[in-house]
């Protein structure tokens, strides 16, 4: 498009379609995809499954799309599922074969198309928008498309701003809404420095793939440094990150680490670099997993489920007299509590160690309603070990276990004690 020259008598015109995940026809989709993997000689090679099968299974992922509120059930009837990961690719391949009708259909045709989903960028006689408009919204009627003209010779379209020169030419920048603050990942946040360096290298990674004009990469990338040291990052640390040249095939064409193990463990400012380099010398590759923050702590996507309905679980049961039980379970929380309150009733002292703290003293009584669950835990050696960590957290005279559960190293509660608040 650099070469790209627009006519007087044409516009730029952007279209876009409103909902466009819940507004497909999944009937209609289904059909699109059978057609593609009929089409697909190479089906046979990745599965055993035939074309049926798979439009099978893919409608029951597309028709099965619950979701609760406020402890009611909702069924989505139309569209695909938002959220749902063959969602975008069902939404694709469906505007992929819209995309086809519509063109092969339209009394004429934009002299430049071009498409990211559900946005689209032409360039087309003026004459002809709000018939070709029309026409985009007669294809299918769930199916509708608003539509954006230049403005002063100017026009937005994602992250880019497309404008014409004088001689015509198609010019295109950097776009950033006028409610954009400049606020990036603050250098002194609690996140590992490859993150940091990421953040740079996409930011001018975008200047030097979007940017036409070497003018405009310059004023982009003088824009960037000012707003990089705005928020905190060192100009060292910048230039040393992204070399001058901005050559992005420099940052790409180093041959790849192979490992032979990945983990992933929770990213502790001054302590999580060593335990990668040292992990490297094993070739063990260490990802990092950020902890708290505002996002997870006040956005709840999901209903969550009651505590009682939770299970793979480390819990705390506490009693009248201060001390607490701590023990795992792999099945729902409230299944296991019946157990104990039945071998308190019974005076089963020998087999739970909360029985026998019950009926060694009257004023001792499990506040059963009051138990928290601890940690989560998807394996049985996990639930072992968890259960056995916090175990050591916790002051051994405000314990009713009667052991430390499994052995582990000393280290490791007081890493914990380092990252957690324990109550």
């Amino acid at each position: 498009m650099k070469d790209f020259i627009i006519d007087r008598d044409e516009v730029m015109v952007s279209f876009d379609i409103s909902s466009l995940f819940t507004n497909v026809t999944i009937d209609e989709a289904s059909d699109v995809m059978k057609s593609i993997l009929q089409q697909d000689d190479s089906l046979q090679e990745r599965t055993s499954l035939c074309p049926d099968d798979v439009i099978l299974l893919l409608n029951t992922c597309l028709t099965s799309t619950y979701f609760s509120y406020k402890n009611l059930f909702y069924q989505q009837k139309e569209g695909t599922a938002m959220g749902s990961p063959v969602s975008p690719i069902v939404a694709n391949l469906f505007m992929e074969y819209f995309e086809h009708l519509a063109l092969t259909s339209a009394p004429y045709v934009p002299r430049l198309w071009k498409r990211y989903v559900d946005d689209i960028f032409c360039i087309m006689k003026k004459s002809q928008v709000n018939s070709f408009l029309q026409h985009l919204n007669s294809i299918r009627p769930s199916i509708k498309f608003s539509m954006e003209l230049e403005t002063n010779g100017c026009l937005p379209f994602l992250d880019t701003l497309l404008s014409r020169k004088d001689d015509g030419y198609l010019n295109i920048t950097v776009y950033r809404k006028s409610t954009h603050t400049d606020r990036y990942l603050n250098f002194n946040s609690h996140h590992p420095h490859h993150v940091k360096k990421g953040l740079i290298r996409c930011l001018y990674d975008r200047a030097k793939n979007v940017t036409i004009s070497p003018i405009d990469l310059k004023q982009e990338q003088h824009h960037l440094l000012q707003v990089l040291q705005h928020n905190g990052y060192p100009a060292n640390f910048i230039h040393s990150t992204l070399p001058p040249s901005l050559q992005s095939s420099s940052l790409s064409t180093s041959t790849p680490d192979t490992f032979c193990a990945s983990i992933v463990l929770p990213y502790i400012s001054g302590l999580s670099e060593d335990i990668r380099r040292i992990c490297k010398g094993y070739n063990i590759r260490v990802s990092f997993k950020s902890g708290r923050n505002l996002r997870n702590m006040l956005c709840k996507v999901k209903h969550p489920i009651p505590k009682e309905h939770q299970s793979h679980l480390i819990y705390q049961i506490p009693c009248a007299c201060g001390k607490t039980y701590i023990g795992e379970t792999k099945r729902r929380l409230a299944t296991r509590l019946k157990e104990h309150k039945e071998l308190c009733r019974k005076m089963e002292n020998e087999k739970s160690a909360v029985a026998e703290h019950t009926w060694s003293n009257q004023k001792c009584n499990m506040d059963w309603d009051g138990t928290r669950i601890l940690a989560h835990a998807s394996t049985t050696l996990q639930l072992r070990m968890k259960e056995a960590l916090h175990i050591q957290l916790n002051q051994q005279h405000l314990l009713i276990n009667r052991d430390e559960g499994m052995e582990l190293s000393k280290c490791w509660a007081s890493l914990m004690k380092t990252t957690t608040t324990y109550h």
